[in-house]
């Protein structure tokens, strides 16, 4: 309001570490899981990027999801899940229809060899709650 005040006021600032632990936007140093684990990340920083890779020992479908994605009342992430195979071709992707949503991914697999996920947020944001990711 632009005013002046003769009372005092407090301030309280809190920092909450947020330990990132798989590699950041790049697919080359994607993380290693196995078929059924689930494993558990943070979009951090803001416009993160996470990648994991699977090695998938026949052709079949393959199906990956994004689950407990990080909600709250300020802002919720919109998450994504990109496929990508040999050579880190694109393959598919798909998104989650609103903020705070599960996402699934379905796809049927040609070939044996690594794949790769990346892990996104279509809002671009920064969350200090975890989201779970697993490959069936």
């Amino acid at each position: 309001n632009s005013g002046s005040y003769n009372m005092t006021y407090s301030l309280g600032v809190a920092f909450m570490p947020v330990v990132d632990a798989e590699p950041n936007n790049e697919i080359g140093d994607a993380v290693e899981i196995q078929r059924g684990s689930e494993v558990k990340g943070f979009i951090f920083p803001a416009n993160d990027g996470d990648f994991y890779k699977v090695y998938i020992d026949a052709p079949g479908s393959l199906q990956a999801s994004l689950e407990n994605v990080p909600k709250s009342t300020q802002a919720s992430m919109r998450g994504r899940i990109d496929l990508y195979g040999k050579n880190y071709n694109w393959i598919t992707r798909a998104d989650a229809e609103k903020p705070g949503d599960d996402v699934l991914l379905k796809a049927d697999i040609p070939n044996a060899g690594w794949y790769y996920f990346g892990i996104g947020d279509l809002n671009g944001g920064s969350y200090d709650k975890e989201y779970t990711f697993k490959v069936a």
